[in-house]
């Protein structure tokens, strides 16, 4: 079991999949009285559950527990209010329904705040993949086309400002999602922003391109 629970280390568990799982922890205990059977009945249930269930399992060996630290921090605190409940024959009734109602809160303010962030990443995404890459193409033509006596100087300025515009592209959209989504760790945003960087790219040497041969 503790190999398998290694293996999935890397896959974070959902902070909705921790709540879940306390509520459902909190009211087999409450029928039963016996919070390590509760543990291990919760370990068979919904497929979708099980990697954060499998946790709980290692809540009766804490030497295993430190050497397969979790990455969500509300997983490690559920599973160590359960190894004090079971270690030392503690009813943790009350911590579970407080650690719950704490959570539950967490939850509902991460979400009002993405909802507010999502409409202006969806601005940001929409600017940065289509507007900004489209005005900037036009504007490379420009500068070529109204420098066009100096052949050499204009084609290095205009590489120059293509580059920094594709440069600009990628932080802005990074960053967007950072701040929309600060669950995920810096490779995930970094693939998110991707597949609109790419889009802006293309959009924007397809209008330099464009332009450059009907000017």
């Amino acid at each position: 079991m503790l190999s398998a629970l290694i293996r999935a280390k890397n896959r974070q568990i959902p902070d909705s999949d921790v709540v879940i799982l306390a509520k459902r922890l909190l009211h087999d205990y409450s029928r039963s009285h016996m919070l390590l059977k509760s543990v291990e009945r919760e370990l068979g249930k919904k497929a979708e559950l099980r990697p954060a269930a499998r946790w709980l399992h290692f809540a009766r060996c804490r030497k295993k527990l430190t050497a397969a630290s979790c990455e969500n921090r509300n997983m490690e605190e559920l599973v160590r209010i359960t190894a004090f409940g079971i270690e030392n024959g503690t009813d943790v009734k009350r911590a579970l329904s407080l650690f719950i109602a704490r959570l539950e809160q967490n939850i509902a303010t991460k979400n009002r705040i993405k909802s507010k962030i999502g409409s202006s990443q969806t601005l940001t995404s929409l600017g940065m993949g289509a507007f900004f890459p489209l005005f900037s193409g036009i504007s490379a033509t420009i500068i070529s086309s109204a420098l066009g006596l100096f052949e050499r100087s204009t084609a290095t300025l205009c590489r120059n400002f293509l580059l920094v515009a594709i440069a600009y592209i990628p932080i802005i959209l990074y960053l967007s999602s950072a701040f929309a989504h600060p669950e995920r760790n810096a490779k995930q945003n970094a693939i998110a922003a991707a597949p609109c960087f790419l889009f802006a790219v293309s959009i924007l040497f397809a209008t330099q391109t464009y332009l450059s041969n009907i000017l």
